[in-house]
């Protein structure tokens, strides 16, 4: 009778079904998009971040060697960039918009 039970114990744990795989890893996530590379600014006041719904909008005065003029650039919450960069005025323009009101109080 001893020698019966441990013989059970060891037949049951013997005839035990083999446990299921392991779950397959998590797919990695995409990676972020890039980032919009770096402008030129004619001076190191002559930007603005604008904050919209789905990001912001990087308005710059371009150096007078890249044509000069005022320019935007839509970004996404990362930074990345959404769409091309548009001119806003061109070079020597008379404008006296809110922008230039601004980088000039600056």
């Amino acid at each position: 009778m001893r020698r019966l039970l441990p013989l059970c114990l060891l037949s049951l744990l013997a005839c035990s079904e083999d446990p299921p795989p392991p779950p397959p890893p998590a797919p990695l996530p995409p990676p972020p998009a890039p980032m919009a590379s770096g402008r030129a600014v004619a001076d190191a006041r002559a930007f603005a971040l604008v904050p919209v719904n789905d990001g912001a909008l990087f308005l710059y005065g371009a150096p007078h060697r890249e044509g000069g003029g005022v320019r935007v650039l839509p970004l996404g919450m990362l930074g990345e960039a959404r769409g091309p960069e548009r001119p806003i005025t061109r070079q020597g323009a008379a404008g006296g918009g809110v922008a230039e009101q601004h980088v000039s109080q600056a």
